[in-house]
């Protein structure tokens, strides 16, 4: 059996849930795989997890003592301590070397001195695991060491029973169609947008908001609106797939990450705004399983009567919503399972053992 390492040192707790399939995925081709976050971060009480101090010190006695085949990097270039040991576990490790990213900081891709230093971990990496095939336009190393793992969510972590009637009758909800925001709450996301559309047009749909971050702004607007419900954040799994099964429509107006794959995992299609030509943005792996018209509808950002637009345009039609309903459920079979994220792995490590 041989060794994977992997550090992440935040380990998002969608994150825990992928690791976890991947532990148990990777013993069936041989490879133990052990998490290494933060130890400034919450306990996370699961097995093959551990806490580190994120230094070159501790990592260097971490891979004295426990001598892994491959370690798999995830993490900024902001800890500035992991170049060095990045380049240091290269020339003087029996370790092989895969870092996972983006391939450069594309928000800061004209940045030259920057980028210099994303362009050196490519090169000393043994292989580099990308998260779609957008990036490799920032790849300056062989393409044969490059791997795609399009980011997702464990869809097994979830429960496709239909409890959404639970949530109706929790919130009272007797009529009309939900729409759905799940996520924290924040500016880039434009939730006041959303909020507004509500609060200020008689929509005959309902809005629900998961999540924690809200301001006292927005919950008083939220509290004098009869049809618009936030429930803070939810973490259970259980209890959170029981608002997508309540669900009509999936609806982040800025920008949206891995919603999208929640979304379709239920088979909801997402209203959001269309992105533009930001690099920044295009490279968001959700983004690229959109379609307009076929399992979502976009709106011009910032767009009040946009939205508006939108969202009639996709609940008012049933057949129309039958449809984006179908075609959702099918994106997420076709490219947002994590077997997909996992193969790509699993090719990136093989390929690096076998060096």
């Amino acid at each position: 059996m041989k060794t994977v390492f992997l550090f992440d040192p935040k380990c998002l707790s969608y994150r825990i849930n992928v690791y976890k399939y991947f532990r148990e995925e990777f013993k069936n081709h041989g490879l133990q795989l052990q998490v290494y976050y933060e130890n400034s971060r919450k306990p996370i009480h699961e097995e093959g997890f551990f806490p580190v101090k994120y230094s070159f010190g501790a990592f260097l006695k971490l891979f004295l003592q426990k001598k892994p085949d491959a370690a798999i990097y995830f993490i900024w270039l902001r800890y500035k301590f992991s170049l060095p040991f990045i380049t240091f576990n290269r020339l003087f490790l029996r370790t092989k070397v895969i870092v996972w990213s983006k391939g450069i900081n594309i928000s800061g891709r004209k940045k030259r001195l920057m980028n210099s230093l994303y362009y050196f971990r490519q090169k000393i990496a043994n292989a580099l695991i990308l998260y779609s095939e957008y990036e490799k336009q920032f790849i300056r190393t062989r393409m044969e060491k490059v791997f795609v793992a399009n980011n997702t969510i464990d869809q097994n972590s979830f429960y496709l029973e239909d409890t959404g009637h639970d949530i109706k009758k929790e919130l009272g909800i007797h009529t009309g169609k939900i729409v759905l925001f799940v996520g924290r709450i924040e500016e880039r996301k434009n939730p006041d947008l959303l909020i507004n559309l509500f609060a200020q047009e008689k929509l005959p749909y309902n809005l629900i908001i998961v999540g924690p971050g809200l301001s006292e702004k927005q919950q008083e607007i939220i509290q004098q609106s009869r049809n618009i419900f936030a429930v803070g954040g939810i973490y259970d799994q259980k209890h959170l797939s029981a608002f997508y099964q309540a669900a009509n429509v999936f609806c982040i107006p800025g920008h949206i990450g891995l919603g999208v794959n929640e979304a379709f995992l239920f088979g909801i299609p997402v209203v959001t705004a269309r992105i533009g030509d930001d690099p920044e943005l295009i490279s968001s792996e959700p983004l690229m399983l959109l379609c307009e018209g076929e399992n979502c509808e976009l709106f011009e950002k910032n767009s009040f009567q946009g939205l508006k637009e939108a969202l009639t345009q996709t609940l008012d039609n049933e057949n129309h919503l039958a449809e984006l309903k179908k075609h959702a459920k099918q994106t997420f079979n076709e490219k947002a399972r994590i077997e997909y994220m996992r193969d790509g792995f699993i090719a990136a490590i093989n390929h690096t053992l076998q060096k």
